[in-house]
């Protein structure tokens, strides 16, 4: 499958709307299911403004002409040289491998674009899929984090760490 990996923008608003209005997605995410269409352009505005800014990256994965998954850089510390992942793919293109080859492309652009050296991402313990493929892409297992964040209507949620360390471009 030939993919694009793209900054997120406007037009991709129909897809985001799919993506995010499923509740097999959404259960395993920080943010409750877009009820509408303009749910999905705040979400994407807010996303344009967030990477103008360098605060996040949030990119858009196509295939032809659809988007059919995201991946979001987001708590850059750029002084760090440390940020946090986090993904989705709509449900058909699930047990593809698509989203390995993405981690592994995106891997490529954190370090040598961004010059991130540890890239981490908190999953929720129940997120099976999730954990295994950040084990596939050579992350490793960093422990617990009890009541680690407010996930909207999900209250406080455990998540589980999990890092890879990149090697820095001095």
């Amino acid at each position: 499958m030939n993919l694009e990996i793209i900054p997120a923008n406007s037009s991709h608003v129909e897809d985001y709307f799919i993506l995010f209005s499923s509740e097999k997605i959404c259960k395993y995410m920080d943010i409750d299911c877009f009820k509408n269409i303009n749910d999905a352009k705040i979400f994407l505005d807010f996303s344009e403004s967030q990477n103008k800014s360098n605060k996040s990256k949030r990119f858009s994965i196509k295939s032809k002409n659809e988007v059919i998954g995201i991946v979001c850089i987001y708590s850059i510390y750029w002084h760090q040289h440390r940020a946090s992942i986090g993904y989705a793919l709509k449900e058909k293109y699930w047990n593809q491998g698509i989203m390995k080859n993405v981690l592994k492309e995106i891997e490529v652009i954190v370090k040598n674009e961004m010059n991130i050296n540890r890239l981490q991402a908190t999953v929720l313990q129940e997120n099976l899929a999730s954990k295994n493929l950040l084990k596939r892409c050579g992350f490793e297992y960093e422990g617990l984090l009890k009541q680690y964040e407010i996930w909207g209507s999900k209250g406080f949620v455990d998540l589980e760490m999990y890092s890879i360390i990149l090697g820095r471009n001095a």
